[in-house]
């Protein structure tokens, strides 16, 4: 299975508040408010900490079927981080989710994928409202997840925020 997520960084600086008393502690166990606190780009470390705990819900979400999102559940351990990326595992109960985060001065997107799986095939990030040719390959099946309209068995994650759109794909969509 895959999952990703996409954050916008002026529109996360703008809409939220991560230094306000008690944030951290509600979203991020220990280990991970130290690696922020200890990191010379703390607000960067916020974001890809925050989008790997994403990617890997809509993981266990897919496979489980279930909409319950408990931040602190998801653990994160940052395996390597650098100037423009970082890659991790993030934990949920027994499963483990491998974490690649792409990282540039307007956003940064994080995909992540079971250790059974291959990585995607196809990954698109376009100006969100730009995306309508992307949209046009993609329905929801009756539990709201995004499949592809001429493949329902490959599997789709799309992620938004602020001016970006994500798809990440185990085929190819155009």
């Amino acid at each position: 299975m895959i999952g990703n997520d996409l954050v916008d960084l002026a529109a996360a600086a703008k809409e939220s508040n991560w230094r306000r008393k008690g944030y951290l502690q509600k979203i991020f166990t220990e280990t991970e408010q130290s690696y922020i606190i200890n990191s010379p780009k703390p607000e960067i470390v916020v974001w890809i900490l925050w989008s790997m705990k994403e990617a890997a819900y809509k993981i266990w979400n897919r496979e489980s079927g279930m909409r319950s999102f408990n931040p602190k559940a998801f653990e994160c351990q940052i395996c390597q981080i650098c100037e423009n990326t970082a890659t991790g595992k993030v934990y949920f109960g027994s499963a483990e989710y491998l974490s690649e985060t792409i990282i540039n001065t307007a956003f940064l997107h994080t995909t992540c994928r079971n250790h059974d799986y291959i990585k995607p095939l196809f990954t698109s990030i376009a100006c969100h409202g730009s995306d309508i040719e992307m949209r046009n390959h993609i329905i929801r099946d009756k539990a709201g997840i995004p499949i592809a309209a001429k493949q329902p068995e490959a599997f789709i994650s799309k992620s938004h925020h602020g001016m970006f759109c994500s798809y990440l794909s185990t085929f190819k969509l155009k």
